[in-house]
C-alpha cells in the first residue's frame, strides 16, 4: 500500500526566488524548468494518438502541426499559468495548467510546482482515436542540455532513481472517477536540485487506461521526442500502424524518467493527469490535491491584477465600452507573452563567445522564434512592467549580464540545444559590431515613470547605470558615421539580393541606399534620448540630445522628410532575370542570373562570375518551370537622400523627438494619412514605392516592405497620444488627436478579428486586407494591442 504523506512546502525567500521554477521552454507545448545553473531540471508533455503516424508525436511548438490554436489564456510569469491547445487532427482538446501551491495569502512555495493536464475530445467526439498517450517527463540536465555534453556524466555519479509502481489510488475519487497513481524519487548526495519527489495521478471515467514508464541515460530534453520512438510498435498483427508503449524499466544511469498515460478515448473519458513536484531534502511523497478552489483563487489573483494594472472594464474604443470578447483577447494576448518568457544556456564552448550565463527573456513567437531577440525586448518589457516590474528588472539584468567587457550584446541569442537545433548553423554566430535598436532604453525610461519614487528601483538602476553607459558608448564608437555624431548600421554588403538587407536596423529588408558604403547615414534617433534616460550629471551627455538633434535635422531631413543618405541610384530598373548554377574548378557550385533572352540564345558561361566559370544547369521553380529573380540594375550612382517613405521616415516623430512647436509636425503627419495609413494600421511602407512589396530574392518574401508592424504602430500611437496633447498649435493637437483615435481604432480591430478568426496572433498584418502573415502565434510585441487597448503608453 503506498502511503500518503504530507506536503513540505519551503517558507517564501526574496522575490526573485519565486522566479526559481516556472513554463520556461518557451519553445514547448508545455515545459517547466527551473532557473538553477548549471545544473537544471526540467520536465514536459509530449501526446499523441492512432489518428496520424506516431512519428508526429507532439512536443516541440511548430507551425507544422497546424492546431486550431494554442497559447496561454492566463499567466501572471510567476505563480500560475493556463493554457488551452486545440489538436483537430488527434481531436484533442488539451488544458494545461500551472502552478505554485500557494503557502499563505499572496505567499506560493518556491521550491514546489503542480500541473494538470485535462484531456477532452474536440467536435462533440466525432472522429476519436482508438488510442491516446500523454508523455510527462523529468529531465536532470546541465549545461546548454547537449547529449553528448560532457557534464552528464558528473550527473551520474551517485544519482539514485526510486520508481512505485503504478497502482490503484487509496484516496477516495468522486463516483465513476477512477485514479491511477505512481510515485518518483530522484537524490543525489552533491547536487541540490536533483534531489526531487513527484507523484503522479491520473483521473479518468473507465477501467481501460495504464500507467507505463521509462528511463534511459541517452535521453533528455533535446532528444526526448526521438527517443521515445524507439518504443514504438505494431499495434497488432493486421495493423501497419506503429503505437508506442513504454517499457517499466528505468536504467541505472538514467538521466530522464517518462511516464505514458495510455488510454481508448472511446471507452475513458474526463481525463485529467495531475503532476504534484517538490524539492526535498528527506524522503517524503507530496499528496495530489484536488487543485479545484487553489486554481480558481489563481485565476481570480490574475484577473484582480490584470484589471488594476490595465483597466479595460473603464476604457472605450469608439466610444462604446470594450466587449468581454475583446477583454479576454487582451490577456490571451498578454499571458502569452508574459507566458513565453524563457531561461536560455550557453555554454562557454559553444559558437558564441559572451557569457555562458543564463539569459532570462521573452520571445517573439513560441513556433518560429523561441529565443531572445535583443531589439524585440525592448517592446516586450513595454508589455510586462506594468504588470510586474521585478520581471522586467530581471530580464534587463539577465540581457546586460550578456554584455562583454566592450560593451557589446548579441542581437540574437541562440542559447542551448534546444533553440540551436532548430537554427541553420550559418546564423549561428553573432558579429560583435553587428548592433541592434537599443529598445530596451525605452523600457528602462518607462520604468523610471513607473518606479522612479520606488527605493530599491533606484538602487537597481544606480548599479545598472555603469552598464549602460558602456552599452552607450560602444553604440557610439561601433556605429559611428564618417560625419561627427552620425550613425551608420554595420553588417550591409552586397549578397545578391534585390537590396542587401539591414539585419542590425531590425528593419531587415526595408529600402536603404542601394549600394552599401561607409558613406551611408542612418538616423541617431533612439540614441538621441541618451541624455533623458541616463539621468548623469556628466557634461557629456547633457549635451548629447541637442547634438543628436541638430545633427538629424540638418543631415537627415530633406524635402519634408527624415531621410536615409548614402550611394544610392534613385533612377535603376528591376529585371527579371533566371537563376543558374555556375561551377568552379573543384567542381563546387554556386548561383548566379542570367537574362532570358541570353539564356535562350546560348552561351550562357558568360553569365558566370569568373571564380566559378562553368555554366551547369538552370534551376527549376518547382513548378515545372525555370526560377526567376528580379535584379536591380542601377543607373546614375551618386551620394544622395534615400527618398523612401516609410517607417523609418517617421522614427524622429515616433519617438517624440520633434520639438513641440516644430512646424514638421503638420507636414509629418500629412505624410503619413497619404502614405502609411491604411484601414488596417500604418504599413511599413509606402505603396507608390518600387520597392513596395517587392521580394528580395526568390522565397525570400518582402517583409518591412508594407506590411502593418505591431511595435511601430504602438510607438505610433503613443507619439500621437503625445503631440495631441502637448503640441503647442491647437490645430496640430487636433490632427494628431483625430489621427490617434483612427489609427488605434483600426489596429485593435485588426489584430482581434484576426484571433477570432484564426485562434493566433501574428508577426505582422497585410495592409491590403488586414489578415495575419508570417509566424503564429507570435505574441512578442504583437502583444502590444492590451497597452493599446489600456492607452497605456
Amino acid at each position: 500500500m503506498m502511503k500518503t504523506w504530507t506536503l513540505l512546502l519551503l517558507p517564501v525567500a526574496a522575490a526573485l526566488e519565486q522566479l526559481r521554477w516556472g513554463t520556461y521552454h518557451s519553445g514547448l507545448y508545455f515545459g517547466i524548468r527551473s532557473r538553477t545553473f548549471p545544473e537544471h531540471v526540467s520536465a514536459g508533455l509530449l501526446w499523441t494518438s492512432s489518428n496520424e503516424d506516431v512519428s508526429q508525436i507532439h512536443h516541440e511548438c511548430t507551425e507544422r502541426d497546424r492546431f486550431e490554436t494554442y497559447g496561454w489564456t492566463k499567466h501572471d510569469g510567476k505563480h500560475f499559468g493556463q493554457q488551452s491547445i486545440r489538436d483537430r487532427i488527434n481531436r484533442m482538446q488539451l488544458d494545461t495548467t500551472f502552478l505554485k501551491p500557494p503557502l499563505d495569502q499572496n505567499q506560493y512555495s518556491t521550491t514546489s510546482w503542480a500541473s494538470r493536464i485535462a484531456v477532452n475530445p474536440l467536435y462533440q467526439e466525432k472522429g476519436l482515436a482508438e488510442s491516446n498517450s500523454l508523455f510527462f517527463y523529468f529531465d536532470l540536465g546541465c549545461q546548454d542540455d547537449a547529449p553528448e555534453h560532457s557534464c552528464r556524466n558528473d550527473i551520474l555519479k551517485q544519482l539514485q532513481w526510486r520508481i512505485d509502481e503504478p497502482e490503484d489510488c487509496i484516496e477516495p475519487m468522486a463516483d465513476g472517477i477512477s485514479c491511477l497513481e505512481m510515485q518518483i524519487h530522484a537524490s543525489h548526495p552533491t547536487i541540490e536540485i536533483y534531489n526531487f519527489q513527484t507523484r503522479i495521478q491520473a483521473h479518468f471515467r473507465g477501467r481501460e487506461a495504464s500507467l507505463l514508464y521509462w528511463g534511459d541515460a541517452n535521453v533528455n530534453v533535446v532528444n526526448v521526442k526521438e527517443k521515445t520512438l524507439q518504443y514504438a510498435q505494431r499495434t497488432s498483427v493486421n495493423r501497419q500502424d506503429l503505437e508506442i508503449e513504454l517499457p517499466n524499466e528505468v536504467d541505472d544511469d538514467a538521466t530522464n524518467v517518462i511516464v505514458q498515460l495510455k488510454y481508448d478515448p472511446r471507452r475513458v473519458t474526463d481525463v485529467v493527469l495531475h503532476v504534484v513536484f517538490a524539492e526535498a531534502d528527506e524522503e517524503y511523497v507530496t499528496p495530489v490535491v484536488v487543485y479545484d478552489e487553489v486554481i480558481s483563487s489563481l485565476e481570480k489573483s490574475f484577473s484582480s491584477q490584470f484589471d488594476k494594472v490595465f483597466p479595460l472594464s473603464k476604457t472605450q474604443l469608439n466610444g462604446k465600452s470594450l466587449s468581454l470578447e475583446l477583454i479576454d483577447t487582451a490577456k490571451a494576448a498578454f499571458s502569452s507573452l508574459i507566458g513565453g518568457i524563457g531561461i536560455y544556456l550557453e555554454d562557454h564552448d559553444q559558437i558564441q563567445e559572451t557569457s555562458p550565463l543564463p539569459l532570462y527573456s521573452a520571445v517573439p513567437s513560441r513556433s518560429f522564434f523561441p529565443r531572445g531577440f535583443l531589439w524585440d525586448e525592448g517592446f516586450h518589457q513595454l508589455g510586462i512592467l506594468s504588470f510586474d516590474a521585478e520581471i522586467t528588472m530581471d530580464v534587463i539584468d539577465h540581457w546586460f549580464g550578456t554584455m562583454d567587457t566592450n560593451g557589446y550584446i548579441a542581437r540574437e541569442q541562440i542559447r542551448g540545444q534546444l533553440a540551436q537545433k532548430r537554427v541553420p548553423h550559418e546564423f549561428l554566430v553573432q558579429h560583435a559590431s553587428h548592433a541592434n535598436p537599443p529598445t530596451l532604453l525605452l523600457t528602462i525610461e518607462k520604468l523610471i515613470e513607473h518606479q522612479g519614487d520606488s527605493l530599491a528601483f533606484k538602487k537597481w538602476l544606480k548599479t545598472l547605470m555603469p552598464k549602460l553607459q558602456t552599452w552607450f558608448e560602444w553604440f557610439q564608437s561601433t556605429q559611428e558615421g564618417t560625419i561627427p555624431n552620425t550613425f551608420r548600421w554595420r553588417g550591409r554588403h552586397e549578397d545578391g539580393r534585390l537590396m542587401p538587407n539591414t539585419l542590425a536596423s531590425g528593419f531587415d529588408d526595408y529600402p536603404r541606399a542601394s549600394t552599401p558604403s561607409d558613406d551611408e547615414r542612418h538616423g541617431s534617433d533612439v540614441l538621441s534620448r541618451i541624455a533623458d534616460i541616463l539621468q548623469v550629471p556628466s557634461e557629456k551627455f547633457k549635451s548629447l540630445r541637442t547634438t543628436y538633434s541638430t545633427t538629424l535635422d540638418q543631415l537627415h531631413w530633406h524635402n519634408n522628410l527624415y531621410l536615409d543618405f548614402g550611394l544610392h541610384s534613385a533612377d535603376g530598373t528591376f529585371e527579371n532575370m533566371v537563376v543558374i548554377r555556375c561551377a568552379g574548378q573543384n567542381g563546387e557550385g554556386i548561383d548566379a542570373t542570367i537574362p532570358v533572352q541570353q539564356l535562350q540564345r546560348g552561351n550562357p558561361d558568360a553569365a558566370c562570375p569568373s571564380s566559378h566559370p562553368r555554366f551547369l544547369y538552370p534551376l527549376g521553380d518547382g513548378a515545372g518551370g525555370l526560377l526567376k529573380k528580379q535584379v536591380f540594375k542601377p543607373n546614375t550612382i551618386r551620394k544622395q537622400f534615400v527618398e523612401h517613405v516609410g517607417y523609418v521616415s517617421f522614427l524622429p516623430l515616433f519617438l517624440k523627438l520633434v520639438p513641440v512647436d516644430s512646424d514638421k509636425l503638420p507636414i509629418l503627419l500629412s505624410h503619413i494619412q497619404e502614405h502609411l495609413l491604411s484601414p488596417y494600421g500604418l504599413r511599413s511602407l509606402s505603396p507608390s514605392d518600387v520597392y513596395y512589396n517587392r521580394p528580395n530574392a526568390p522565397g525570400d518574401a518582402p517583409y518591412w516592405r508594407g506590411a502593418i508592424w505591431i511595435n511601430m504602430n504602438y510607438l505610433a500611437l503613443d507619439s500621437f497620444q503625445y503631440y495631441a496633447s502637448h503640441a503647442s498649435s491647437e490645430q496640430v493637437r487636433k490632427a494628431y488627436r483625430s489621427t490617434y483615435n483612427t489609427l488605434r481604432q483600426t489596429i485593435v480591430k485588426t489584430i482581434s478579428d484576426e484571433y477570432k478568426s484564426t485562434g493566433y496572433f501574428h508577426e505582422q498584418y497585410n495592409d491590403d486586407t488586414g489578415k495575419g502573415q508570417r509566424c503564429h502565434p507570435f505574441t512578442g510585441w504583437t502583444a502590444l494591442i492590451v497597452n493599446i487597448l489600456a492607452e497605456s503608453f
